[in-house]
């Protein structure tokens, strides 16, 4: 595990700074690691059931840095297109912690919804039409419902991500 972060470290940085220097040294490191990669994956001459064992157990980690390949220069290009050359002091970020964008952001409308107080359900009048509707609340608590303006943070999902990787390659 140390010896990815290590490795890694440099593609974090590069994301985590957010400038045209940082997304071009970047992008060069993930470029050198995937020809790396790929050379390694044609590198032995082995019979062609270890060739596929060892090409499916490296998938995910080439996979993954063929998506870094192409998403890094991406960013490189939209920073020098907003001239994003240098890393902004933290005094320079703009605030956006007014309580009136914080309400109307998705969670500020959830936690708003979780304070009112519900109103009485009405009592249905037949049998049949309570037991729809129990049975209808007891599939949508069991089944997931996606809700709009809900996202996964990016922090979870590469967690997420790693951890698939290392349990694949353990």
């Amino acid at each position: 595990m140390l010896v990815y972060g290590m490795v890694y470290f440099p593609v974090f940085a590069c994301l985590s700074i957010g400038s045209v220097y940082g997304y071009g040294l970047g992008a060069l490191y993930v470029w050198m690691m995937t020809v790396v990669e790929i050379l390694r994956l044609f590198d032995c001459d082995e019979e062609l059931e270890t060739r596929v064992a060892i090409v499916l157990k490296r998938l995910p980690q080439v996979l993954c840095l063929l998506y870094l390949s192409s998403c890094i220069p991406g960013r490189f290009i939209q920073s020098v297109r907003r001239k994003e050359f240098f890393v902004q002091a933290m005094e320079e970020f703009p605030h956006h912690d007014s309580e009136d964008l914080v309400a109307q952001a998705y969670y500020g409308v959830h936690v708003r919804s979780l304070f009112k107080t519900l109103k009485a359900a009405r009592v249905p009048s037949s049998r049949l039409h309570w037991v729809k509707q129990n049975l209808c609340q007891l599939f949508n608590q069991r089944v997931y419902r996606s809700r709009p303006g809900f996202r996964y943070s990016s922090r979870m999902l590469t967690t997420m991500v790693v951890g698939a990787v290392v349990l694949y390659q353990a």
